[in-house]
């Protein structure tokens, strides 16, 4: 009997070994997704975070196996002994472990998919309950295979894609498939069953370059047993090489910086324009030929008052002198009053001239218009 139980106690070992792998080898996958992020500071900033969240144990929790996709990450072998990893840390760690490299990492994205990323891993190793045990990304592509090893069965509670424009998504399971996902909740997934989620990620946006951008968001499976959350990482593909990220950055800065000053120096014009142009009034009256105020003559085509529909009118008047070092850079009508009952359209002003439409409707002898001449001065 003693022998049974201790090749019993070695299956139970091995397959506790394999189901540790199999998440290690999942950690490395949403390691490898998290590095789509394009500062690549940040990203190495990260994967030492990982690296250091704690000192390495050779045991089957979810820091072990993240550790272990980070010193792969590091360019290390899978299956390294526990010398050949801890002698990994204490070259880039620096006998600094947890939050000491955790808080170096700024992006508040990359923090957020990280996160994200080691529950994933945590839930792989809890194999009692439904979990991720595999994730395939190539591109736009991702597959995920799904288990779940509680007692009896669980059913879906839902499939949910934020935001629903970001990937388009196949549900395959023992009896069941479905490319609607609102149909998934109340299916039932058996103890030891796979379920295959295969995703394609869809392009926001296309650029002249030929580049598709992809939205980043959040694929979460819930179930009865557990809710699983895969962080959907924004990228563009092809990505830009480093040294054209580092090039256009560069460019955006000069751009940026040459806008600014641009901006100072109209700012500063546009100051100096308002501290230089003045506006006064000028009121001037229109009137009969003969009568006081401006002379108006009315064109010659047509008979005199009361004056028929479509007449032209010019008239001339004088501006009172410019104050010495300023001249007249604009003329502009405002108020038009003290013609009550007829209608006058003033179509062009110059300096010494009027010229006046009338749309309609006769007038009298007596007419007058007073206009309001706003005129712009400039100092020198």
């Amino acid at each position: 009997m003693m022998w049974r139980s201790a090749l019993l106690l070695g299956i139970i070992c091995a397959a506790g070994m394999a189901r540790a792998q199999d998440c290690t080898a999942l950690a490395g996958v949403i390691g490898l997704e998290i590095e789509r992020y394009g500062d690549q500071n940040q990203v190495m900033m990260q994967r030492r975070a990982s690296l250091c969240s704690a000192r390495y144990e050779k045991d089957s929790s979810a820091t072990s196996a993240q550790i272990e996709a980070a010193y792969a990450g590091f360019g290390g072998s899978a299956g390294a002994s526990v010398e050949q990893i801890r002698e990994r840390q204490s070259q880039e760690c620096g006998n600094q472990f947890g939050a000491y490299w955790s808080n170096r990492v700024t992006s508040t994205d990359l923090k957020r998919v990280s996160a994200l990323g080691a529950r994933v891993v945590e839930r792989c190793l809890d194999t009692s309950r439904f979990r991720l045990t595999t994730l395939n990304v190539n591109g736009p592509a991702l597959t995920g295979t799904f288990m779940y090893g509680g007692q009896n069965q669980t059913t879906f509670s839902g499939i949910r894609i934020e935001p629903p424009s970001a990937a388009t998504c196949n549900l395959d399971m023992v009896g069941f498939s479905t490319a609607d996902m609102s149909a998934a909740p109340g299916q039932a997934v058996k103890s030891g069953e796979n379920v295959t989620l295969t995703c394609r990620r869809n392009a926001s946006s296309a650029s002249a370059a030929a580049r598709n951008h992809y939205e980043g968001g959040l694929l979460t499976v819930a179930t009865g047993s557990q809710t699983v959350v895969i962080p959907l990482v924004e990228f563009s593909e092809p990505q830009v090489s480093e040294a054209a990220a580092d090039a256009l950055a560069a460019r955006l800065a000069q751009t940026e910086g040459t806008l600014t000053q641009l901006t100072a120096k109209l700012a500063d014009h546009d100051a100096r324009l308002k501290n230089q142009l003045a506006v006064t009034v000028h009121p001037v009256t229109l009137s009969p030929e003969g009568t006081a105020g401006s002379r108006c003559t009315w064109d010659r085509s047509v008979p005199t008052p009361p004056f028929p529909p479509r007449s032209n009118m010019t008239c001339t008047y004088t501006l009172p002198p410019s104050p010495a070092g300023s001249e007249v850079v604009g003329i502009a009508v405002g108020r038009a009053t003290g013609c009550d009952g007829c209608s006058f359209d003033v179509h062009t002003v110059t300096s010494d001239t009027i010229y006046v439409y009338r749309p309609a409707g006769p007038i009298d002898d007596g007419w007058k218009l007073v206009l309001e001449l706003l005129v712009i001065r400039k100092s020198a």
